[in-house]
This record gives C-alpha cells, structure tokens and sequence, in this order.
C-alpha cells in the first residue's frame, strides 16, 4: 500500500516511448538485492515542513512502486510543520513519536530535522546542545519502543544561500551543514544509515545559477521549501543512500547471430533481425515517471545526475551491417 499514490499518479507522467507488460520472473533480475527496503516494511518519513511537503516522499513512493511492483511497502509520512527535535505544533516530542511513529508499528523510518531548530541565524553553541541533545533523545526513545526497526538519519535539506544573497556572514546554510555534519557523526557512531539531501541540492542551484539565477531559483523558490524539482534531487540523495539501483532493464542484442546476449529485469522474444530488426520486450520494472513540463524539475534535470544515477534502460546492439 502507498499512501498518496493517487496524487503522484495525477502529477506525473510516464516519458517512456511504449507501455510494457510487467511480468514477474523472466530475465535476469535485478531485484531486491541490495535495496535498503524490503517486502513487508512499514517506513515512517519523520520530520518538519519539508517532509510534510509530501514531495520527496513521493518520489521514493513512486521509485518503489515502478521499480519493485511486486514488493508491498507501505508509507507513512509523518511530517509537521515547524517541527524541531523537542516537537511542535504537532505536540511535544514525545505526543508526536508515539502517535505519529510507534502506533504503525514501522519497521524502517526516516528522520529529518534541523531547518526550525538553527533559529535561521548564525551559529549559537546554546542553541546547538539543545538541538544534539534533543536528536540523541529521539534516538533514544526510538530504539526503546521500537527495537530492530531501521534508522536513516538525514542531514538538513538546504537554505538556499546560493541564488539569494545570505542574511548573515556565512549564511544559514552553512549552520546547517553543521548541524548535519554532527548527524553524519553520530549516525556512523550507531551504525546507522545517514543521507545528505543538502550538498545535491545545493550543487544543482549552484550549476543551474551559473546558467540563470532566475531559473535557478525555481529549485527552492522561498529558500527553504523546495519546489518539486528539489524534493527529486532529494529524493536521489535518500535512494542513493539506500543504494538504489541505476537500471531500470538492460538488453544486449547480437545481431549477426539473432540472439539476446544480455536480458537483465526483461524478457526479449520474437527477435527479428532479417530485413528490419524488431523484438518483442517484456520488463519486470517501469521507468521513474517525470514531469519535465514542471519548470522545477526541468531544471533539476539538467543541472543534476538524476536520470544517469536512477533511470538508466540501455539497449545495446552488436553486429549490425
């Protein structure tokens, strides 16, 4: 089950050249191997207002869903806006754990804060201890209630300081990088799964800014929010740390000897390769859908790796005259 389905499925739009029946089995499978998430996981997205955006969550959604369409994950986001590490106006800490994590019992969950708990000024050492403590006490209370359930701790997602002049010497990104460079810390301390889903993003406002700021800016249009095309680029920075496959299919066709040489998550049949070549392909996965008529995504695109680092099909031919 994926919650919000129904949204994606309206926003965006497959790009692939033709539909193609997704049959489980045939080829060689490129599978679940590997994949941080696994069938019969419940993930909880714990955070702010940027989890509660719904977007990046989404993206991951809709990556499973296409990618694995036989695994059965559900997805619960659990995001509220203004929320620092001692809660919000979603209750205190405590309020917002045990009714917005533990009553679904999840067996994998995502935790992203920091954005509120800096203040949006210059670094202040008080106000730090409070957001480390408050983190570590989060911890805490998770592994308690929820012993064995899998943690990926995120590094804060970016203000941007790249297309906007910065409020403050330094800017408030760079208190940001901060606050995630304890969480890289402390994740590899517990052995836990840390993403960045900052420096990505601040790298394709910084390439997309060399081209045109005012496009640029279309990534995260009030500095703090990204529009669709930041959470894709954040999504990528999180399914990369669950080392999510390139490869959506990859066939090898040798020509001169009318045979598939390579069919990795498809099944190739009816080969013809006589007066004209054409084959018959049956994959076990779907391509990522993107909407490249969002300006946002559009330029996240251009100005990142998205489609080599996630959505790659090759076809390769040999022997053609």
């Amino acid at each position: 089950m994926i919650r919000g389905l129904s949204v994606v499925a309206s926003r965006f739009r497959f790009l692939a050249p033709f539909w193609l029946l997704l049959v489980p089995g045939w080829g060689a499978s490129l599978g679940e191997a590997g994949f941080y998430l696994k069938d019969g996981d419940g993930v909880v997205f714990y955070g702010d207002s940027i989890t509660d955006q719904r977007l990046y969550t989404a993206f991951i959604e809709t990556y499973v869903m296409t990618r694995f369409p036989e695994m059965k994950v559900t997805f619960i986001n659990s995001g509220v806006s203004g929320d620092r590490v001692t809660g919000g106006e979603g209750g205190s800490i405590h309020e917002r754990l045990q009714r917005d994590v533990f009553a679904y019992k999840p067996t994998a969950m995502t935790i992203m804060l920091g954005m509120n708990d800096g203040g949006y000024r210059a670094f202040d050492q008080e106000t730090f201890d409070v957001y480390a403590a408050g983190y570590r006490h989060i911890l805490q209370m998770v592994k308690q209630a929820a012993p064995g359930i899998r943690l990926t701790l995120i590094r804060p997602s970016p203000y941007d300081d790249v297309t906007r002049p910065v409020t403050f010497a330094g800017g408030y990104n760079k208190v940001l990088a901060r606050y995630g460079a304890f969480i890289e810390e402390l994740g590899q301390r517990e052995g836990l799964t840390v993403a960045s889903l900052n420096t990505s993003v601040v790298a394709a406002l910084e390439a997309a800014n060399s081209v045109s700021a005012e496009r640029a800016q279309k990534i995260v249009p009030n500095r703090v929010h990204p529009a669709p095309g930041g959470h894709l680029l954040m999504a990528e920075a999180l399914l990369k740390a669950w080392k999510a496959s390139a490869t959506v299919t990859a066939v090898e066709i040798d020509v001169s000897g009318a045979r598939a040489v390579r069919a990795d998550n498809t099944r190739v049949t009816d080969l013809e390769t006589g007066d004209r070549l054409a084959r018959t392909q049956v994959d076990r996965a779907l391509p990522m859908p993107l909407d490249s008529e969002n300006e946002s995504v559009a330029v996240a695109l251009r100005a990142s790796d998205f489609v080599d680092a996630l959505d790659q099909e090759p076809l390769k031919m040999e022997g053609l005259g």
